[in-house]
């Protein structure tokens, strides 16, 4: 277990160095492929950390959480905090530059681009998705619908992904991609950013296992209570399989 803390006080001092070192480079040396490099490697980061906080709360008893520092500090929620204002910070600074380098981009696609070319454009498929307004209990739902009517949607590209991406997200989710605009190329970093941000597996972790124990007892003997039992559990474990807590 020495080794996992290690491995999580590393990671620690690596997010919470991240602003300060970010702020180094220097305004005018920032670009937005350097900004959002170094937004990739804090997520990547942040990934880490939260699957080694997993690993490390397994291996650890009771009585050691209460005499370890890592757990009595709450490691955990002040790098999420650094993580966060820190993310907040560079999407700010690269939605300063996307603005200034890019003005009025729609105005000018469709100004100069000819009647019969706009006419002939193909429209996109109808796809119905539900809205995700940055609520993490619909995080899951809304993750695994879009994959499935998007991202791994082989009539689609990207530039179409991007689109139905923008066009679903809305409040704190959309704040979080509504620097990039819709070319093909910001569909993959504005996905990881979601992922990174939402794919909160504490969070997730907390929420499945409140579901799991605010199931309803089965006091009778009763074909549907014992259905929606088992349908409620089965779907939990779906989930905690999604998050590769359950084998």
């Amino acid at each position: 277990m020495e080794s996992a803390l290690l491995r999580q006080q590393m990671l620690k001092h690596t997010i919470e160095r991240a602003l300060a070192n970010f702020k180094k480079v220097g305004r005018e040396s920032q670009t937005p492929a350097k900004i959002q490099t170094r937004i990739s490697a804090l997520h990547t980061a942040w990934q880490q950390f939260q699957d080694g906080h997993v690993a490390v709360a397994s291996l650890t008893s009771d009585d050691l959480k209460a005499t370890t520092a890592y757990f009595q500090e709450d490691h955990i929620s002040l790098v999420e905090d650094c993580y966060l204002v820190t993310l907040e910070f560079m999407n700010d600074r690269l939605a300063q530059l996307t603005t200034r380098e890019t003005p009025n981009t729609s105005a000018l696609d469709t100004s100069t681009r000819p009647d019969h070319q706009a006419k002939s454009r193909p429209s996109l498929p109808p796809i119905e998705l539900p809205p995700f307004t940055g609520n993490y209990a619909d995080w899951e739902s809304f993750r695994d619908h879009f994959t499935d009517l998007v991202r791994e949607n082989p009539d689609l590209s990207d530039h179409a992904r991007m689109h139905y991406l923008l066009s679903s997200v809305k409040g704190p989710a959309y704040d979080c991609v509504k620097h990039l605009t819709s070319k093909a190329e910001n569909f993959a970093t504005a996905w990881a950013i979601l992922v990174s941000r939402y794919e909160n597996t504490r969070r997730l972790l907390d929420r499945n296992l409140k579901a799991l124990f605010a199931l309803p007892p089965v006091t009778r003997e009763c074909a549907a209570e014992l259905r929606a039992l088992y349908d409620n559990v089965k779907s939990i474990v779906a989930s905690l399989k999604g998050l590769r807590l359950v084998g």
